[in-house]
């Protein structure tokens, strides 16, 4: 599987535009298995990504997660966003991951 990221990511609360991503669920990664989920902020993602920590999004197949795409921190013009490609469109995107 090549190297775990530090954290997955399981689902997202947007904003009321779903423009700016307000909290995500995040699991720690152990020996390549997800710990149970807590609540963060964006602010927390972005920090965590300009130290170097790296996430992933993350589904359920029913019986274990499947670690997806690696997300990253885009800047446009002097905002950052938190996206899984590297589109300079003025939004966060992690994909198609549940809403809580």
């Amino acid at each position: 599987m090549g190297t775990s990221p530090n954290f997955g990511i399981s689902e997202v609360e947007y904003d009321q535009d779903h423009v700016l991503i307000t909290h995500v669920k995040r699991h720690d990664i152990i020996n390549e298995n997800a710990a149970d989920g807590d609540i963060v902020d964006r602010l927390t993602i972005i920090d965590n990504l300009e130290q170097n920590m790296t996430y992933k999004t993350m589904t359920w197949s029913g019986s274990t997660w499947d670690l997806r795409k690696d997300v990253i921190v885009v800047r446009v013009n002097s905002t950052l966003y938190i996206r899984i490609d590297d589109n300079n469109i003025a939004k966060d995107d992690l994909g198609e991951l549940p809403e809580f």
